[in-house]
């Protein structure tokens, strides 16, 4: 008999003590309740005069500062453990956690918590609490037993449990990323890429939209976009940045700098059948071929951190100065004829192409032989000497340092066995 009552003991205990609104005001009944039955009590067991006797007045009065002193340890631990800015305001959330009363709400809208300095023990402690939730809007909490809960928006607002924080806002709409970095080319060629732009964002699967749900998402892609990513330090506010800003900003960055890594610089450079070309400083890059291939190296990648890729811009790609310039002076030295006098319908990008597969750079994973080692050395004598013609202006105090790597290089190709360069 004592075993089977056990589990509905356990379950009653349960459902006065949760953490949550309802609990509360079960509890702040129990205790009105309490209160009221022991004062009619006493009014029925005797004359009211019993009410302002010393045994009466002293229990009272014992009972009482027991009850404000635990209330007070309890408000002093809550601000010591949350950093909540005065006692009275935690005051307020342990008498409120404990027997319910007025339910603190907050707004989140714009991919952002809008509350009050009466609510911000809400945000920085937990519930209990009613949240609403803007369209744009998905948030995730934790509970005291450190489960999450990803909140979809709603047209009501939703309730949380006692001690359950907000982790952080997801903001549902498409985000617009622009970069302006550098990477290296597989042969060591520094790209500056400006004005590149992303379009991404929360992973959505097949999810169309509705006007109730204008922008759908993936739970489970909200979880690993929060959870599985390096945490940043906070910013100069104290405030850290959203998880879909830098988390995207960190993994498109990387991405398209492993993209360029895998390439050639003379790969990069458009075909001659390639009509999506840039001119003047940049880049001869395919522009629609780069983006779509890396678009679809990406899109797995982004699914597994919780993004989703919906458009991408290349930007400007330029070259170093001293290699860009070598580059347009090529490109100026090299007319084409016009399509009807030119059978063979050579191009700008197809003689760029040929002078940069003609340089040994592209080819060290070759150096293991003679043969290969002569021609890069001789490639690189002839590439420092177009150089030096180039940059006259560089001569006189370094030109005999000049002339130590010229000796150099023809020392190294006499020693493999070519002839030896010139200087």
């Amino acid at each position: 008999m004592t075993r089977g009552r056990r589990p509905e003991r356990n379950r009653a205990l349960r459902w006065l003590m949760a953490a949550d609104p309802a609990a509360g005001r079960r509890r702040g009944l129990l205790l009105t309740l309490t209160l009221l039955t022991i004062l009619g009590w006493m009014l029925a067991s005797g004359p009211w005069q019993r009410l302002l006797s010393a045994p009466f007045v002293g229990h009272a009065l014992a009972a009482g500062s027991v009850f404000w002193l635990a209330w007070r340890a309890a408000a002093h631990s809550v601000q010591a453990i949350y950093g909540l800015d005065s006692l009275v305001e935690a005051q307020r959330f342990v008498w409120r956690a404990a027997f319910g009363g007025r339910t603190n709400k907050i707004n989140i809208h714009g991919g952002e918590v809008d509350f009050d300095s009466a609510q911000r023990a809400v945000v920085r402690v937990g519930g209990p609490a009613q949240v609403r939730l803007a369209l744009e809007n998905a948030a995730v909490f934790e509970s005291a037993q450190a489960q999450p809960r990803v909140m979809a928006p709603s047209e009501r607002a939703q309730p949380i449990g006692g001690f359950e924080r907000l982790r952080t806002v997801l903001d549902l709409r498409d985000q617009v990323l622009n970069l302006d970095l550098w990477a290296r080319t597989r042969d060591g060629v520094r790209v500056q890429i400006e004005g590149a732009r992303v379009v991404y964002s929360v992973q959505r699967g097949e999810q169309e939209s509705s006007l109730g749900a204008p922008y759908p998402f993936q739970r489970q892609a909200a979880l690993r976009l929060v959870y599985e990513q390096r945490v940043d330090a906070p910013g100069a506010g104290g405030r850290q940045s959203s998880p879909l800003t830098s988390s995207g900003q960190r993994f498109f960055e990387q991405q398209l700098q492993d993209y360029v890594a895998q390439f050639n610089l003379g790969e990069l450079i458009a075909t001659p059948e390639s009509q999506d070309t840039a001119s003047g400083a940049q880049l001869f890059l395919a522009r629609d071929r780069i983006r779509l291939q890396f678009m679809s190296r990406v899109a797995l990648a982004a699914e597994e951190l919780g993004l989703q890729l919906h458009w991408m811009d290349i930007g400007t790609w330029t070259l170093p100065r001293p290699a860009q310039e070598l580059l347009e002076a090529h490109q100026d030295e090299l007319e084409p004829a016009p399509v009807a006098e030119n059978p063979y319908q050579d191009s700008r990008q197809a003689q760029l192409l040929r002078l940069y597969e003609s340089l040994p750079i592209w080819r060290l994973d070759l150096a293991d032989a003679n043969q290969a080692l002569r021609s890069a050395i001789g490639g690189y004598a002839a590439l420092f000497n177009q150089l030096l013609d180039h940059f006259d202006e560089m001569r006189g105090e370094d030109d005999l340092h000049f002339d130590a790597v010229r000796r150099f290089l023809g020392v190294l190709s006499a020693r493999l066995g070519g002839p030896r360069g010139s200087g």
